[in-house]
């Protein structure tokens, strides 16, 4: 089970339909702080629809993946990487979280309906030590902030963070099967995904 999957509840039978991502995010760089936001979304509406509504408004975001749940409700974990503030305690970091939080406030304006759930809130050493933790060398996580939440997004499609970090370097998710490459080991495992959960006529399963 990816790391965020443990980190977010979910009704049992809830099935993602979708995944997104900014091909260049806002904030580049390390020592920036990560915020996945479990959020969600009446029957009524499109997932798909808002997940990309919902990103126009928000400068930070980085990607993020949808779905739904058996008695019909929707729900999206989207990501988003801000700058923060290393002269602020975190506990206490409100210049930080404000960051985030007050652009996940406006977007969440225009759809009064959408409701953040839950968060998961992390230091740009606390998403290397969720990479460690799985045996992996810290030495070799060099990475932007915003890649390391890449790559748990990306964990997400059922490839190992082992994998993932294997393929950064090589830009490539799945050197020994031949695929169409993206030039990108995160965009290839997204694009695999899609390929595998989209039937001909477009509509994710």
């Amino acid at each position: 089970m990816s790391a965020l999957t443990k980190a977010f509840y979910s009704q049992e039978g809830a099935r993602r339909t979708g995944i997104w991502s900014k091909s260049e995010p806002a904030i580049t760089g390390t020592g920036n702080l990560a915020g996945f936001y479990y959020i969600d979304i009446p029957a009524d509406q499109d997932v798909e629809v808002e997940s990309s509504f919902l990103s126009a408004f928000l400068p930070f975001y980085v990607g993020g993946f949808y779905g739904n749940n058996p008695d019909g409700s929707q729900w999206m974990v989207i990501a988003l990487v801000g700058p923060f503030h290393q002269d602020y305690d975190f506990v206490f970091a409100d210049s930080s979280l404000d960051t985030l939080l007050n652009s996940l406030d406006r977007a969440l304006s225009f759809n009064s309906e959408a409701e953040a759930r839950a968060d998961q809130i992390y230091k740009h050493e606390d998403l290397i030590g969720i990479y460690t933790e799985q045996g992996i060398d810290g030495a070799a996580l060099d990475w932007p902030t915003s890649d390391l939440a890449f790559g748990l997004l990306a964990e997400t499609c059922g490839v190992p963070l082992e994998q993932i970090v294997a393929g950064y370097e090589g830009k490539c998710a799945y050197p020994d099967n031949e695929h169409i490459c993206e030039s990108s080991v995160f965009l290839d495992v997204f694009a695999n995904w899609q390929r595998k959960n989209t039937p001909s006529w477009g509509k994710a399963t």
